[in-house]
């Protein structure tokens, strides 16, 4: 009797419309479909022309869909969940300028996924002070657990993030449309306060996240919604400064000093996150 493959909805929002470099990255999720079920959504999420997006050959058979306004990434994630019906078992995020080289990196990530009780999203890529609290470096956050210096727990991570679609409907989960920039962190910092755990998994990748022959012009310059980098750390801690899990807490404490200084110097604490805008303080 042959094994029924688990399926996988990948959803891939592109801004800038690096169509090349797209097919690069397809290649490198379909190189696991001999053992995934895999469809491909990727959500125009910019303002480059739609007859190119439409007719360019990525090479397989995905869906092509967009979202507005432009550069709002979890508009773009919110987008993708249509397609996520009873069919699927899990929901996987692909950064569209990240190539994954490793060899059966979907089978790994999914079955790390499988062997954490509590796992709430997967992640691969660090940021902030995980760059540093990790065991390769200098672990020093007691509440993270950790497996191995290659597979320990986050307060968020990115370049994919994997999450089951038991847990979508379960938590009835959605992406925050004013968190607009940071989709990848504010989904995992949900989950936190779920209850759950994100982890991160080595894989090796190629990021191809500077402007030049691949990228094309830097990914904003396509959006047409209100883009400043400094708010997502803002709006972020204007979110989380309150919250009940400890865990949760020492992010906003570590990677959100900067921005909450910020905020207090300026007494802007009280301020509604979904709302705000560094412009108008500066």
């Amino acid at each position: 009797m042959i094994e029924k493959k688990e399926k996988v909805l990948v959803v891939v929002p592109t801004t800038a419309g690096r169509l090349s470099l797209l097919k690069e990255v397809l290649d490198s999720v379909y190189s696991n479909e001999d053992k995934f079920d895999i469809t491909t959504v990727i959500v125009k999420n910019g303002t480059f022309s739609n007859e190119v997006y439409y007719d360019f050959d990525l090479g397989y058979d995905v869906i092509k869909t967009e979202s507005h306004p432009g550069g709002n990434i979890p508009v773009a994630f919110n987008k993708s969940l249509e397609y996520l019906t009873d069919e699927f078992d899990w929901w996987l995020y692909q950064e569209d300028d990240l190539v994954i080289t490793t060899e059966n990196w979907m089978e790994h990530a999914i079955s790390t996924y499988k062997s954490l009780p509590k796992c709430g999203a997967i992640g691969i890529r660090l940021h902030g002070g995980m760059r540093q609290y990790n065991p390769r470096e200098q672990y020093t956050i007691e509440s993270l657990n950790v497996r191995d210096k290659n597979t320990f727990e986050v307060y968020w991570s990115d370049g994919i993030m994997l999450i089951s679609k038991k847990l979508f409907d379960k938590e009835n989960l959605r992406f925050d449309d004013d968190i607009v920039t940071a989709a990848s962190a504010d989904m995992p910092f949900q989950l936190i306060e779920k209850g759950y755990e994100n982890w991160r998994v080595e894989l090796k990748f190629i990021h191809h996240h500077i402007t030049g022959d691949k990228t094309g012009t830097a990914k904003w310059k396509w959006a047409d919604t209100y883009i400043n980098m400094e708010d997502t750390n803002r709006r972020l801690y204007l979110k989380y400064q309150n919250t009940r899990s400890d865990k949760l807490r020492e992010w906003v404490e570590m990677d959100g000093e900067k921005a909450g200084t910020w905020l207090k110097e300026r007494g802007l604490t009280d301020k509604d996150y979904r709302t705000f805008k560094s412009d108008d303080w500066d």
